[in-house]
């Protein structure tokens, strides 16, 4: 079962979060979206499956990548385990603050949010790295425009449509 909306703790589920709390609990960080964020204090036992449910989510939020699954009681007690630990109440109240946590870091699609996006350390490294591979795409549609002595002499103009960063 791929991550769903949360529901009442199953029985079997809420068998196994009996027994956890004999297991060693640590807090539950995870790197997402250039941030860590607290998943509260959660059995070791569900760790890993708490890691991959977040990486699922934030699969999902994007749209992007292959759907990971987990099975019904690996994410039952995941789902416990966070309710547990109070820090969110279930998979669904995860789902939503992974959906949140994405739409804070989306820049905004108007000139500022695209200025902050390419300040002048990135934009430096974007010219740098591209520099090559224009002036070969330069000298090709040189050639390929046929002018007379290699386009010596000749003007052009370059409409371009790209960001204007690359050349």
């Amino acid at each position: 079962a791929s991550a769903r909306q949360s529901r009442p703790v199953s029985p079997r589920a809420r068998g196994r979060l009996q027994l956890m709390p004999q297991t060693k609990r640590k807090p539950l960080c995870v790197d997402l979206y250039g941030q860590l964020r607290a998943l509260g204090e959660l059995p070791t036992a569900v760790h890993t499956d708490a890691r991959t449910l977040v990486t699922a989510l934030a699969r999902e939020a994007s749209g992007r990548g292959r759907p990971i699954t987990l099975s019904e009681d690996r994410l039952d007690a995941v789902d416990a385990a966070l309710r547990a630990a109070g820090a969110f109440d279930g998979v669904g109240a995860l789902r939503t603050a992974v959906a949140g946590w994405r739409r804070q870091t989306r820049m905004k699609a108007d000139a500022d949010g695209i200025n902050a996006y390419y300040d002048a350390e990135r934009s430096d490294a974007y010219t740098a790295r591209l520099a090559g591979p224009q002036a070969a795409l330069a000298g090709r549609c040189l050639e390929l425009a046929g002018l007379p002595d290699g386009g010596r002499g000749s003007l052009l103009l370059d409409v371009g449509c790209g960001s204007c960063l690359s050349s």
